[in-house]
Order: structure tokens, then C-alpha cells, then sequence
């Protein structure tokens, strides 16, 4: 069976345009935000509060963060262990909370819901409020929840979030077409006489150091998030799903230390998921990863050496897991999240650039622009 998708025919009737957001659970939730925010520089978008809607929870495991790295309302999504614990105890010490897929319209989400039903366990459906993003939430076979979103709130120049007078926008259930656009919500919010002020991450670190021309608390900005690393008991196993129901394509297939890895990919990418048989990554204390880019190699350079000073932890890694990255490092905070960070994401189509160990970085490369699929950066650095 095939699909008209905007005019194209698909097996699906969605199409993945990229990696959205991804969410994971930490046993240290100000340890994790502490980490993830002074160290790596990334932005807090909001917080959501549990305590009315999980009774029994103890108010320091109540909240859960988004963070963000761009425009994007969040990139990702931290919650403590306890919450998912409580909240969904057959998910019970569950790491990941989700992978996020961005698709092109709400149509799609509508459509893809039924297809999803078939074709893998639905979770849930509706719009989010923080985020304002349309989804349809399905289980792998792995129990891994995987997300397709549309409408991603943008956060602008202001750095606010949509505020909560916002939020009766929320679906939980499948919505009918065709929807008001997000102009006349803004209208409609404005002529009740409501502020537009929502949340806005205050910053307490002093700008001091010389990016690119742009002064920032760090000396890098991360730009996007670009992969996603799963355990899986077994990649072949885990494909049907990712390949048959969300369309994704095999880059490459190989082992690693004895385990099978399988390198996935949307569209130019070399890969945007990567399946992990288990084992592997719990060798080095790791439960699950994500990669990050940032806007050039210099900042590459500068961030290495700027973690390195604050004594982040800089994970070994087998450098075959970075297939598809010219130059990145592993980090890590208090959790079992090991990051990326990378520049020069490269094209699947790309000639084989083999990885570059940290002793043997120059200090300045050759032009990746032919070979490279790192989304472009539309700024401003801060």
C-alpha cells in the first residue's frame, strides 16, 4: 500500500524530515540541568510541573525541564528517574523517554496516527503544551518511544516561551481538520487582553569569551542535535519498525567488539539513529547517547579544551560509533547520556573520511562543504 504524501508517493503516509528532540531520565536532575546548561551552554525553555498530575510524587522529582540549542522550544527533555518510576511503572527504570521525528504537516501526524495503530503500539496522541508541537507517539519493538511531531513552537529574539494562557491550545485526543493557524492563536490571546510574556531563561554567567565576533559564556555554541544512539537486544530485529513504519534507510551495517551496530538515516544524512546491540555501550557506563554539531571547527577545538579545564568527563568511545562524524568527543554528566559533539556531520553519499582521534587534530582542516550534511546554523550565536 502507498500513500500521497503533499504529492509524493510514499510508503508511509508521513515523511521523517529530520531528528526533532530527544528525552531521556536522570537519578541527578540539577546535576543533569547544572551540566547540561553551564557546561555545554545549552538554554532552558521551560519547566512543567507534575505534582497535581502524579499524586504520591515527592515535589523535588516533580519537574521536568526543556532545553534548547537553537530556535526549536526544546531539544531536549529531562525528567527525573523518579517521575517515570512513579508515573508509569511499566516503564519502570526506564533511561529514554523518547525520540522525537519532525514530519512536514499536521495532516501527516493526523494520517500517520491509524498507520502507526497498525503497524506498531500507539501511546498516545494529541498536541503538547509547553511546545505547542502536534504528535503521535508510538512503542518499538525495544520499548523505545518514538514521536512524530509537527508545528515545533519557535522560540524568537526575546527568548520567551508561549505563555500559559497559550496552553488551552492542548489536544489530547485526534484533532479534526483543518486547524486555526498559530497567527490567530497569537490574535486571539491578544484580544482577550492576555501578555505574550512566558517563560524566559535567566542566564547568571558573564559573557566573556569571543565567538566568532559574538561574546558568550562559553567559548562554543552547540547547533543542533543530529543522532540519537539506542540499545537494542537486536538491530536486525529492531528494522522492520524503524525501516517498514517510520521509513528510515540502512547507511551502513557493522560490528563492534563483537556487537552488531546499524548506522540509520532520514535523508542526506549519514545517520540520525544508530541501533546498538546491548552490551556495547554499557562497556564504557553509557545507557544511551546523542550527538550534537557545532557552528565550526574552531569552536570544536575551543570546546574540547574548555571542558576539558572545567573537568567534564570526556568519554572513550570506540571511534567506529562515530562513522559519518570527521572530527567529535564523547562527554558526560552525572546520568548515563553520553553527548556528542561533533563538526563535520557528513552525507551518506560522502567518500569514506576516516575518524580523526583528538592527538591528531590540526589546527585548521579543509572545506567539508561537499561532503557535509550539518544543517545549516541560522543564528544569531546568542
Amino acid at each position: 500500500m502507498s500513500f500521497n504524501v503533499g504529492g509524493l508517493r510514499l510508503n508511509q503516509p508521513f515523511k521523517i524530515d529530520r531528528l526533532g528532540h530527544f528525552g531521556y531520565h536522570t537519578n541527578d536532575l540539577q546535576g543533569t540541568i547544572n551540566f547540561l546548561t553551564n557546561d555545554l551552554g545549552l538554554t532552558l525553555s521551560d519547566e512543567d510541573d507534575f505534582s497535581t498530575r502524579v499524586p504520591g510524587l515527592a515535589p523535588e522529582f516533580a519537574k521536568g525541564y526543556f532545553i534548547r540549542c537553537a530556535h526549536d522550544h526544546h531539544t531536549l527533555v529531562i525528567g527525573p528517574q523518579e517521575l517515570v518510576d512513579t508515573r508509569e511503572p511499566e516503564r519502570k527504570g526506564a533511561l529514554v523517554n523518547q525520540v522525537s521525528w519532525q514530519i512536514g504537516s499536521l495532516k501527516q501526524v493526523v494520517d500517520g496516527v491509524d498507520f502507526l495503530d497498525k503497524n506498531a503500539k500507539l501511546r498516545r496522541i494529541g498536541r503538547d503544551a509547553p511546545g505547542s508541537n502536534w504528535h503521535a507517539y508510538a512503542y518499538c519493538p525495544d520499548g523505545y518511544v518514538n514521536e512524530i511531531f509537527y508545528g515545533m513552537e519557535q522560540v524568537g529574539w526575546d527568548g520567551r516561551s508561549k505563555p500559559e494562557c497559550m496552553y488551552n491550545r492542548a489536544f489530547h485526543d485526534l484533532p479534526p481538520l483543518p486547524q486555526i493557524s498559530e497567527y490567530q492563536e497569537v490574535k486571539d490571546v491578544l484580544e482577550q487582553g492576555q501578555s505574550l510574556d512566558g517563560y524566559r531563561f535567566e542566564e547568571e554567567r558573564t559573557e566573556t569569551f569571543d565567538v566568532d565576533g559574538v561574546l558568550l559564556h562559553q567559548p562554543f555554541k552547540l547547533t543542533s542535535l543530529v543522532r540519537v544512539l539506542l540499545p537494542v537486544q537486536d538491530p536486525e530485529e529492531s528494522l522492520s519498525f524503524y525501516c517498514e513504519t517510520l521509513g528510515m534507510k540502512v547507511s551502513e551495517r557493522t560490528e563492534i567488539n563483537g556487537c552488531k551496530v546499524i548506522f540509520l538515516r532520514n535523508t542526506a544524512e549519514f545517520s540520525s539513529l544508530v541501533l546498538v546491540q546491548k552490551g556495547l555501550l554499557e562497556e564504557f557506563h553509557v545507557g544511551a547517547a546523542c550527538t550534537f554539531t557545532v557552528a565550526s571547527y574552531q569552536q570544536f577545538l575551543a570546546a574540547h579544551k574548555y571542558l576539558q579545564s572545567r573537568d567534564v568527563r570526556i568519554v572513550k568511545l570506540p571511534g567506529a560509533l562515530s562513522k559519518g562524524n570527521s572530527y567529535s568527543f564523547w562527554v558526560q554528566g552525572p546520568d548515563k547520556v553520553a553527548i556528542e559533539i561533533v563538526f563535520g556531520n557528513l552525507r551518506h553519499d560522502a567518500p569514506s573520511i576516516e575518524f580523526t582521534p583528538n592527538q591528531s587534530w590540526p589546527d585548521e582542516i579543509e572545506s567539508l562543504d561537499d561532503v557535509s550534511a550539518q544543517p545549516t546554523f541560522m543564528g544569531p550565536l546568542g
